[in-house]
């Protein structure tokens, strides 16, 4: 099937936050934009029982190195090959113990920022750069084992993992501004925050969903959340080594939340007004071993960690029904956890965090993939 160029590059020349890497710049002409390549799976051999045994690392993000048997998804709009592979690059995350595990994009400042999950570290950096820089360490108050992240209204918001915490920094001062605990024996993995500002997290060790009002994020001094929803009657947890909710996402300025199931890979779709809970259709589809969830419009990025793929599905306007249009592989992912939508490019982050859990060090460099993003036909 016909594939779509990129005919006008000089349209990006405006657009500092669309910069491309160099690698993509110089094949501009001759990339497809949608792509999806046909490879066969790298196979991991990752010890079911080790999966959160092991040091303190988001050992719920690699829930299991055993692919899952997805039924067949509905046939997508287009078919595409494998993508050239120039039009992929890499950039460098430093340091011997990176681990990078979270990532997001801040439109307005044109910066990513990125979770070192065993170094305490925050990086940022631009997309057409080609190493990203520290921007926050343990001594700014990074939490230890840092997991997802997001910067929105000119702050950083950070999930603190084993440590129960969910941190706030001011992205021009770099100061740390609010720290809200939940107390013990939780993993804060993932989180999301809404256009009023409001903060919801997943918690991967107990079943409940955590909630900052936009208003405490501004005013109200540090302080102990309570728990906000029970999943407990609809989501599985308390499964042998293994982690249950995940990603997150909102839409419908915040009156939607859609989050996933690490282990059976369900996503879940909740009413912020009532707290109801309900499954999300995906047409028998399951997406098992899904980590990092990206929202764009109503296009959804679901990144499946020893999978080595991101399926990306059209999501309905109320949150009820999804379906997978393509998935994604590329040669550089390397257990990637996490993406984030920077332009025409996505961001994938290569965690490593298998080679923790087997008690093996990292191979340097780290890095994040940057990969073409997508186009489809709803």
């Amino acid at each position: 099937m016909a594939r779509k160029l990129i005919t006008s590059p000089s349209r990006r020349e405006h657009r500092p936050d669309r910069a491309l890497p160099p690698c993509w710049q110089r094949q501009t002409r001759a990339c497809p934009v949608g792509w999806s390549e046909g490879r066969t799976m790298r196979s991991r051999s990752i010890q079911r029982g080790a999966l959160l045994l092991t040091a303190p690392v988001l050992a719920l993000t690699v829930a299991t190195a055993s692919s899952a048997t997805t039924p067949a998804a509905p046939a997508p709009r287009f078919e595409v090959t494998a993508a050239r592979a120039s039009c992929s690059s890499t950039i460098v995350v430093p340091g011997e113990t990176a681990f990078p595990e979270s990532i997001d994009y801040d439109i307005r400042g044109g910066f990513y920022y990125v979770s070192g999950n065993q170094n305490a570290i925050i990086y940022r950096g631009r997309p057409n750069q080609s190493t990203a820089q520290v921007f926050l360490t343990a001594a700014d108050g990074v939490p230890n084992n840092p997991t997802g992240i997001k910067a929105a209204n000119g702050r950083l918001y950070i999930a603190g993992a084993f440590e129960g915490t969910i941190t706030v920094f001011d992205l021009t001062t770099h100061r740390l501004i609010r720290r809200f605990t939940t107390g013990a024996g939780g993993l804060i993995n993932d989180l999301v925050v809404t256009g009023r500002g409001d903060v919801y997290a997943t918690d991967s060790f107990r079943p409940t969903l955590w909630h900052i009002t936009a208003a405490q994020v501004r005013h109200d001094p540090p302080l102990v959340l309570s728990p906000w929803v029970d999943l407990s009657p609809s989501v599985p947890y308390g499964l042998p080594d293994r982690p249950a909710a995940n990603g997150i996402v909102a839409l419908n300025n915040g009156r939607t939340l859609v989050f996933v199931q690490n282990t059976t890979g369900v996503l879940y779709r909740v009413d912020t007004s009532t707290g109801a809970i309900t499954t999300v259709d995906t047409g028998g589809v399951t997406l098992r071993n899904a980590d990092g969830l990206t929202l764009t419009g109503h296009t959804l990025y679901v990144v499946r960690n020893v999978d080595e793929q991101i399926a990306v599905l059209h999501l309905s306007l109320d949150a009820r029904r999804a379906r997978v249009a393509t998935t994604i592989t590329d040669p550089s992912f390397d257990v990637p956890t996490s993406v984030a939508v920077t332009g025409f490019r996505l961001l994938v982050t290569n965690s490593q965090l298998d080679k923790v859990l087997a008690g093996k060090p990292g191979v340097p460099p780290f890095t994040i993939s940057s990969i073409p993003r997508p186009r489809h036909r709803h």
